[in-house]
């Protein structure tokens, strides 16, 4: 017989709270400083959502059979170094050992060091997917690419870490074109990213970014 679920109450947790409960409670919390916080709620978990994600998990664990990497969905927990913070995030790929939070007691779902993680964006994540989370996920030392997914159009984001601690960011677009992940050395097509999406249809006269494969690149900040 399953536990019953945890109830919420309106206080802050400790990081070793969050730990102890996180299986416990009904839907799916992230812990940003103290506060339990619903990623479904941010994630917008719709059907395009759920699609895309499985297209993404479905292609990179076919690709990376027999090799030293593992595609995980967002049931794993992301321990952010240095700040008070546990996410998810909805594709992540860890290469070599993986590697448990210490303060995780059951050494099986909190890690601290991804490769690669994608989030595939909706109206409600956008703007924390490209700001606080990427800042956050910027202080994991193993953390190599970022990949943003749109919901909307056949658009795709990969910013890649440097040398040097900048980013570098490719903007793909169009189902014709191709992402290329540097960090575990797979390329993606676009139209086996969104098989099975319907995208919005626009108004006459429009050339949508699905019309034409377009590939820019760009230099982002530095890490500090």
């Amino acid at each position: 017989m399953a536990s019953p679920a945890t109830e919420i109450a309106d206080r802050r947790y400790t990081m070793q709270e969050y730990l102890d409960i996180v299986e416990t409670l009904e839907g799916k919390y992230e812990y940003v400083d103290g506060k339990l916080v619903d990623w479904r709620a941010m994630a917008g978990a719709a059907e395009p959502h759920a699609l895309i994600t499985a297209n993404i998990i479905g292609e990179a664990r076919e690709a990376l059979k027999g090799k030293p990497c593992r595609v995980y969905l967002s049931d794993l927990i992301l321990r952010i170094h240095r700040k008070s913070k546990y996410r998810f995030g909805d594709v992540v790929v860890v290469c070599g050992t993986t590697e448990f939070d210490p303060d995780d007691k059951s050494q099986a779902r909190a890690v601290t060091n991804p490769k690669l993680i994608i989030e595939v964006m909706s109206p409600t994540s956008e703007g924390i997917d490209r700001g606080e989370k990427f800042t956050d996920y910027r202080e994991i030392p193993s953390f190599e690419e970022y990949v943003l997914v749109s919901q909307r159009e056949p658009a795709v984001e990969s910013y890649r870490r440097q040398d040097d601690g900048t980013w570098v960011v490719s903007f793909i677009n169009g189902l014709d074109a191709e992402v290329r992940l540097q960090s575990i050395d797979l390329t993606l097509s676009l139209r086996e990213i969104f098989a099975g999406v319907t995208f919005p249809v626009p108004q006459a006269g429009v050339v949508t970014r699905a019309d034409h494969p377009v590939t820019r690149e760009a230099k982002v900040s530095k890490d500090r």
